[in-house]
């Protein structure tokens, strides 16, 4: 996996929309997907995979991450992974 680049997210929805096999990441923590929410894939057949990239309340990053991401990402060793952070 190489990093691409940020993304405008119209640029990630497009991405999204038109790669079967993409799929979004959203890294933040569970109560930023509590109260700020979760982005909804729905319209495209698809589900955000939820995976901290930080442990919540410590903030300190996650040693597993890559581990628990892996079975994540599905066979397609080229398909987008997109990361949404913020």
């Amino acid at each position: 996996m190489t990093y691409a680049g940020d993304l405008l997210p119209k640029q990630a929805w497009e991405i999204l929309a038109k790669e079967p096999a993409a799929i979004l990441v959203d890294v933040r923590t569970q109560p930023e997907w509590t109260f700020v929410g979760i982005p909804d894939l729905g319209i495209l057949g698809k589900r955000t995979v939820l995976l901290s990239w930080q442990v919540y309340p410590q903030m300190g990053i996650d040693s597993d991450f890559v581990a628990k991401l892996e079975p994540r990402l599905g066979t397609d060793a080229e398909a987008p992974v997109l990361f949404r952070s913020a």
